[in-house]
């Protein structure tokens, strides 16, 4: 008895036919890969505080320190990991400054963005770069 034609006891793909789908296997598991990787890439983020109080603010010619409720030893090593800092340089330091000293003289929380890109150990007073106040 005769095979139909096209039926090479593969499947109905045929060879050429079950190259391909090998192939697309192959190329669907690299895309996931690859994005699985790039979302690896994007899963580190600057840390946020938590809502918490401001204890203590200490303006000086650089900036403004706040020292707050919230302790983070991992990347600030000044009072206790509680102290942060806001520079003169950041784009928005008036409003963020504003919205500090206000939330401290109101006793409201903040929750604060600390930029700790590039930070291998604890500095004295990391930089926060943006800000809620409720």
């Amino acid at each position: 008895m005769r095979r139909a034609r096209g039926c090479h006891g593969i499947g109905a793909l045929g060879r050429a036919g079950f190259r391909v789908h090998i192939y697309g296997e192959i190329f669907m598991r690299f895309i996931v890969f690859s994005i699985l990787v790039m979302v690896a890439n994007f899963s580190y983020a600057d840390p946020w505080s938590g809502w918490t109080k401001v204890s203590y603010i200490y303006p000086y010619s650089a900036g403004l320190n706040i020292i707050t409720q919230y302790k983070n030893t991992e990347l600030s090593s000044c009072d206790n990991g509680g102290r942060f800092f806001l520079p003169k340089t950041n784009a928005n330091y008036q409003v963020l400054s504003s919205a500090i000293i206000a939330a401290f003289i109101a006793g409201k929380e903040i929750n604060f963005n600390i930029d700790g890109e590039g930070i291998t150990q604890p500095t004295c007073s990391p930089t926060l770069n943006r800000l809620m106040v409720r």
